[in-house]
C-alpha cells in the first residue's frame, strides 16, 4: 500500500469514528433535553406570573447592597421585574432580572487611599449607577452616588450533565452564586422559595437547594480557617490541639469546596 493510499484508509477511519462519536453526543444531548425541557418550562412559566403579578403589586419593601466591605447602600427599592430570554427561540437560557433604585442620593465620606480606589473600581463595575465625588480636608473624598443595579437570576439547562445551573449576580452585593439542580428537584416549591430569597423575604431555599454558599461567606470562611491557621501553628505539635485543629480545617476546607 502506498504512502497515500495509506493516509487515505486512516482519514476515513477517523472521519467515520468522529461522525459515530458525535451522532452519540448528540443523542445524549437530546435525550437530556427531552428530561430537562418540562423543568425549563415551568421555570418559565413560573417566572411569567410572578413577573406580571410584581408589576401589578409593585411591593416597597426596602432592601440593602453591599459596595465595600466598608459602603452598605440602604433604602433602596425593587423595580422593573422581567423575565429575558438569552436565546429567543430557545428556553434553554433566560433570566429573571429587576433593578434595584433609589430616590434618594446616597453618600459615602472614606479617607483611606485604599477604600477610595476601590470605590471607584466598584462604581464603574455598574454602568447604570451613576456617582460624583468631591474633596475635602486634603484627602478625604465624599463619594455621592445614584444607585441603578440590575439584579440577574440566570437559568440554564446544561445539556451536557442533564441538570439546571442558576446563577445569582449582585442579589445583595457584588458576588455571584452558583447552584445546581437535578430535574427533580425542580418544583413549584422550590420555585416558590427561591421567589421569597429574590424578594427578601423568610424563605427556605438553602434547605431546598442543598450546601448554598455566597462568595462573601466563602471569603468569610477563608478568613477564618486561615486565622486557625496562624493560632494553631502557635501550639506544640504534641498538644491535643492538633487534633482539633485539623477537623477544623478539614470542616472549613470542605465548605469552600463546594
Amino acid at each position: 500500500m502506498s504512502l497515500l493510499d495509506d493516509l487515505k484508509k486512516q482519514a476515513a477511519l477517523k472521519e467515520a469514528r468522529q461522525s459515530f462519536e458525535g451522532s452519540k453526543s448528540q443523542q445524549r444531548i437530546e435525550r437530556n433535553w427531552h428530561r430537562l425541557s418540562p423543568k425549563m418550562y415551568l421555570i418559565h412559566d413560573y417566572l411569567k406570573q410572578l413577573v406580571e403579578n410584581l408589576n401589578v403589586v409593585l411591593p416597597q419593601d426596602p432592601c440593602e447592597f453591599q459596595l465595600t466591605e466598608s459602603v452598605r447602600l440602604r433604602g433602596l427599592v425593587r423595580q422593573k421585574y422581567r423575565v429575558v430570554k438569552n436565546d429567543a427561540d430557545s428556553l434553554r437560557s433566560f433570566d429573571f432580572r429587576y433593578d434595584l433604585v433609589s430616590l434618594k442620593v446616597h453618600q459615602a465620606t472614606l479617607d483611606s487611599g485604599h477604600e477610595i480606589e476601590k470605590m471607584r473600581g466598584v462604581l464603574k463595575t455598574l454602568p447604570l449607577t451613576t456617582y460624583s465625588e468631591s474633596t475635602i480636608h486634603g484627602n478625604r473624598v465624599i463619594f455621592s452616588i445614584e444607585p441603578k443595579i440590575t439584579v440577574r437570576f440566570n437559568y440554564v439547562a446544561d445539556l451536557e450533565k442533564c441538570d439546571v445551573v442558576l446563577n445569582i449576580d449582585q442579589c445583595g452585593g457584588l458576588w455571584v452564586q452558583s447552584i445546581r439542580y437535578y430535574p427533580d428537584q425542580i418544583t413549584e416549591e422550590l420555585m416558590d422559595e427561591i421567589g421569597k430569597f429574590a424578594l427578601g423575604q423568610p424563605h427556605r431555599m438553602k434547605e431546598l437547594s442543598g450546601s448554598l454558599i455566597s462568595e462573601a461567606e466563602r471569603e468569610a470562611l477563608r478568613a477564618e480557617l486561615n486565622r486557625k491557621k496562624d493560632e494553631s501553628e502557635k501550639l506544640s505539635p504534641n498538644t491535643d490541639a492538633k487534633s482539633g485543629r485539623e477537623i477544623t480545617g478539614s470542616r472549613l476546607f470542605g465548605l469552600l469546596k463546594k
